[in-house]
């Protein structure tokens, strides 16, 4: 059975954004894509996804030492790490610094997809939060954030 959930995806590349972002929800999740480090951050402070994407190179930083301090944070919330720096290095720091996967760009969405869904059935979530009513209107706010950011649909596979 497919899993959905809230899948917070960090890249500098809009077009990354769009594609992902678009690809994630049509399989059902609720999205919400953003640009930066800080915005990243932002994000998770107020309510943390039930999975994290994150580019390592970022406008205002590294993202693997975002990553770093998420599962710090947020130690059952799975992070899959996309990098067009296809090194064994950043794999290597991708694992140590605690995320779930490493995925070279460029990746497949189905690929993709079928990682988000073996992070979302690992369990756990981000939130780590029990009060019903904070969960609530957390989902809340990242339906409407979703919607907001729903851009036209693109055919791409491969990203």
């Amino acid at each position: 059975m497919t899993r959905t959930g809230r899948i917070l995806v960090v890249d500098d590349d809009a077009a990354i954004r769009t594609v992902v972002g678009q690809a994630l929800k049509r399989d059902g999740h609720r999205v919400i894509v953003v640009a930066t480090v800080a915005e990243a951050e932002v994000h998770l402070a107020a309510t943390a996804p039930d999975v994290l994407v994150t580019d390592v190179v970022l406008p205002d930083g590294n993202g693997l030492d975002l990553v770093e301090r998420v599962v710090q944070a947020h130690p059952g919330l799975p992070v899959i790490v996309l990098s067009a720096q296809n090194t064994l290095t950043t794999a290597v720091r991708s694992t140590e610094v605690g995320a779930f996967d490493y995925l070279p760009k460029p990746f497949d969405l189905d690929v993709l997809s079928r990682t988000v869904q073996s992070a979302l059935a690992r369990g756990g979530g981000g939130s780590g939060r029990s009060d019903r009513g904070r969960r609530s209107r957390a989902a809340a706010d990242w339906a409407v954030a979703g919607d907001a950011g729903r851009v036209s649909h693109h055919r791409a596979r491969r990203f």
